[in-house]
């Protein structure tokens, strides 16, 4: 269920990732996905739509790699 919702959401993580300037978006972006399918249990505890908690952890994602540039 979430890879479906993660593959569903490529387009925005697309999207996301170009407001980090900087950040390779192809390499950051893979990263993000194999974040979160690492912790599929982290999605059902969270309780939020499946779209929101994949665009706020890949955004958290994001900043991460920005920050440590």
């Amino acid at each position: 269920m979430l890879e479906s919702i993660v593959r569903g959401q490529l387009p925005a993580l697309f999207g996301l990732v170009g407001r980090f300037p900087g950040l390779e978006a192809e390499a950051a972006v893979t990263g993000a996905v194999h974040e979160m399918l690492a912790v599929p249990e982290a999605f059902g505890r969270s309780g939020l739509p499946g779209p929101v908690w994949v665009l706020g952890m890949a955004q958290r994602h994001f900043q991460r790699l920005s920050a440590a540039q």
